[in-house]
C-alpha cells in the first residue's frame, strides 16, 4: 500500500489537503465542497479484541467534516489592500505573513494577464477573513482603492466576526501620515510608527491566530 501523502499529521490539527486526495478517494468528486486545505481535529477508538488468546488492540482514527465548517475555512485569505505605488513597502508585508503561515492575496500574485481587474478584487475579498488597508500619504479613496474598501464593508457586513477590517496608517520619509477615507473611519484604525509596531497590531486585529509553535522537520 502506497504512503498517504495528502494528510499532515505532524500537528495537533491534521491538515488535509483535497485537492490530492481526490485521485485516491473517489467519492470526494462528488462533493465540490471538499476542496484546498483544511485543518481538523482526529477522534481516536481503541478497540480491544482477543486473538489466538492473545490481546490485541486496534486503534480507529475518524475525521468529520462539515460543509459550513469548511466554506468558513477555506475563506482564510488576507486581502492586501494598498496604492500601487507602496508595493514594495506591501511586499514585505506579504513575505512575513506568508513565513508565520497566513494565506494572502495580493494583486500581483493573485491575478494573471488578462484578468478583470473589478471581478479579481471582489472574488479576493469574498476569498478573505480580512482586509488590512496600508494607508500612506499616497493612499486615496477613489477608484479600485474605493472598490475594495465597499467590498470589504460588504464582507464584514456578511461574515461578521469571521471578517476582520485592519487600517494601518503609515508615515513617509518626511512624517507626513496618511489619511484614512471616511467609509473605513467607523472601524478603529492604528498609527504605526514601524514596521514591528504594524505587524503587531495585524496579528492581534486578525480572526485567525498564529499555528503552534514546532520543530522544523
Amino acid at each position: 500500500m502506497s504512503p498517504i501523502t495528502w494528510i499532515n499529521t505532524d500537528r495537533k490539527e491534521w491538515l488535509v489537503d483535497f485537492s490530492s486526495a481526490s485521485s485516491d478517494v473517489n467519492s470526494i468528486k462528488k462533493l465540490p465542497w471538499l476542496s484546498g486545505k483544511v485543518s481538523v481535529t482526529p477522534t481516536t477508538e481503541v478497540e480491544e479484541k482477543e486473538e489466538f488468546g492473545e490481546t490485541t488492540f486496534d486503534t480507529h482514527v475518524k475525521l468529520e467534516f462539515y460543509k459550513d465548517e469548511i466554506s468558513h475555512m477555506q475563506n482564510n485569505k488576507i486581502f492586501l489592500s494598498h496604492k500601487g505605488t507602496n508595493k514594495g513597502i506591501v511586499r514585505g508585508y506579504n513575505k512575513i505573513l506568508k513565513e508565520l503561515g497566513f494565506n494572502t492575496w495580493l494583486d500581483e500574485d493573485a491575478m494573471n494577464a488578462g484578468t478583470l481587474l473589478d471581478r479579481a478584487l471582489l472574488n479576493g475579498m469574498k476569498n478573505s477573513c480580512a482586509a488590512i488597508f496600508f494607508v500612506t500619504p499616497d493612499y486615496t479613496d477613489e477608484g479600485y482603492l474605493s472598490d475594495e474598501i465597499d467590498y470589504a464593508i460588504s464582507e464584514k457586513r456578511s461574515k461578521g466576526a469571521h471578517f476582520s477590517i485592519i487600517t494601518i496608517v503609515l508615515s513617509d520619509n518626511s512624517g507626513q501620515k496618511g489619511i484614512v477615507p471616511e467609509l473605513l473611519q467607523r472601524f478603529v484604525w492604528k498609527e504605526c510608527s514601524n514596521d514591528l509596531e504594524a505587524l503587531n497590531e495585524i496579528l492581534k486585529s486578525l480572526p485567525l491566530s498564529v499555528g503552534e509553535i514546532r520543530w522544523k522537520m
